[in-house]
């Protein structure tokens, strides 16, 4: 019995060590941080959420007798200490913080619209009070006001200017016959799984130093070891369907990331869709760059690259495609064929072929490249009873693939593998971004690439993508990118 006493007796002596809080003014919190900032938000738009920890790190409990924001029930920002969530004055009291020991708090900021086009700057802060003394975490955040569509039908030729970034929820469709231009600057920022619907035409002009962005709306960076940004990321969001057969759509400095598909474009074996498509970008989408049928597409000094199925995928019509870089290094899982072009004449669809005549194919001064053995696959019909047609051609372009003999190939670069010492891109792996940086598929100062294109044709097209001279030191380069 004696025993159970001296047992309850150290309990309630350790109960009440517990309670024996220090007033000792030089006795503070630690943080974590001191200051929690987020990256772009847009307006109405609720941030993702934030930690900071707090810690006790004396040998005697502290009464922390009150945590509040700064600006109190006006405040942009929203906390939650360990579990507990203020009243709208954003005020709680009296939280113990036993010795050696510490709490979490969370914290997430949604901003009214600031009625401006420019990026607005938020700040605000966590306050501690302990034995009338006060710390502070700072809190930070810079809000964008957005153009929001959501499930929205735009019944007239319409014209987007780069005041302010528009952001799409689920679909913005434009009406058949319709036309939507943008300007110089223009960002399209994509809710998950939102998509652009044009059916009319498409006029993306952009300019070298006002590109036009379309991209997923997350600015911010995952929570893993890299801190990789989520507009790394394929999936982020739907598609741009170009799917009127009448369309005639210009794309020009233009970047498109993050998709599921970045183009998908299609027209009939008698209307065929077109597409002039310069200076430009589709990089990381979840399954093509460019999905094509029957239609007529004019490409240059584009990459298109890093795509879970096929960067350029091409079915019937006719295809230019000059100085382009198709590179499929891609890292994320997902579909098999991961591939940089494929190029076919027929569709298999319910059990029976569909022709889908290839009248042109033709590369010239282009790189096709990936981590695949053969990263050019011709499909042609061999089925069909009547002729159908499958006309390619390509020249001065470097094929990462076994060597493809016949005159449809001449003066290419082919190559199943690359030795140590033949180098083709900068960077072509993002293993650790923080020491090799992100994929980068300008040429390497040792690129096989280098000086082998076809002077007779960059004579029309001078300038690589971003503007430098291809001639500048005597022959030009394969691919959208003249090294420098």
């Amino acid at each position: 019995m004696k025993y159970c006493f001296f047992f309850l007796v150290l309990v309630l002596f350790c109960a009440c060590v517990d309670e024996d809080f220090t007033t000792d003014v030089d006795k503070k919190l630690s943080f974590s941080a001191t200051t929690l900032s987020f990256d772009t938000i847009f307006s109405s738009v609720p941030s993702p959420t934030k930690t900071f920890k707090v810690y006790n790190r004396n040998k005697k409990a502290l009464k922390i007798s009150s945590v509040e924001l700064e600006k109190g029930q006006d405040s942009y920002f929203r906390i939650n200490v360990d579990g507990t969530i203020p009243p709208p004055e954003n005020y709680i009291q009296d939280i113990v913080l036993k010795a050696n020991d510490s709490l979490y708090v969370f914290v997430e900021v949604t901003v009214d619209d600031q009625n401006s086009n420019v990026l607005t700057f938020i700040e605000d802060a966590v306050i501690f009070t302990v034995n009338n003394q006060q710390q502070k975490v700072s809190l930070t955040a810079h809000s964008q006001d957005v153009v929001v569509f959501n499930e929205k039908t735009i019944k007239s030729d319409t014209v987007f200017s780069a005041d302010k970034p528009y952001l799409i929820y689920n679909y913005l469709r434009i009406a058949e016959g319709k036309k939507l231009t943008l300007e110089p600057g223009v960002k399209l920022y994509f809710h998950q799984g939102a998509n652009l619907f044009i059916g009319g035409s498409l006029t993306a002009n952009g300019t070298l130093e006002n590109p036009i962005l379309m991209r997923g709306y997350r600015l911010y960076k995952i929570n893993d070891s890299a801190e990789t940004p989520y507009a790394y990321l394929p999936g982020q969001w739907g598609s741009v369907y170009l799917d009127w057969e009448n369309g005639n759509h210009v794309i020009r400095n233009v970047s498109i990331s993050g998709a599921t598909n970045g183009i998908l474009i299609s027209g009939s074996t008698v209307n065929r869709s077109k597409l002039e498509m310069e200076n430009s970008s589709i990089h990381s989408c979840q399954l093509n760059g460019i999905y094509a049928q029957c239609a007529d597409m004019n490409i240059v000094n584009t990459e298109v690259s890093n795509c879970g199925k096929t960067c350029l995928n091409i079915n019937g019509g006719n295809t230019s495609a000059t100085h382009c870089t198709f590179a499929n290094y891609y890292e994320w899982g997902g579909m098999e064929e991961k591939l940089a072009v494929t190029i076919s004449n027929y569709k298999i669809d319910a059990s029976w072929n569909k022709l889908l005549p290839v009248y042109s194919a033709v590369f010239q001064n282009c790189i096709i490249a990936g981590n695949q053995k053969n990263e050019l696959v011709l499909k042609r019909d061999t089925t069909s009873k009547t002729s159908n047609v499958f006309n390619i051609y390509f020249d001065h372009c470097y094929i990462k693939s076994e060597e493809i003999k016949g005159t449809d190939f001449m003066n290419n670069i082919f190559s199943s593998t690359l030795s140590s010492d033949e180098k083709l891109f900068k960077n072509t792996s993002i293993s650790d971004i923080k020491t090799t940086g992100y994929y980068d598929f300008t040429l390497h100062n040792n690129s096989v690439a280098r000086n082998k294109a076809n002077s007779k044709v960059s004579e029309s097209y001078d300038t690589d993508k971003n503007n430098y001279n291809r001639f500048a030191d005597g022959k030009p380069d394969i691919g959208a990118y003249e090294y420098h």
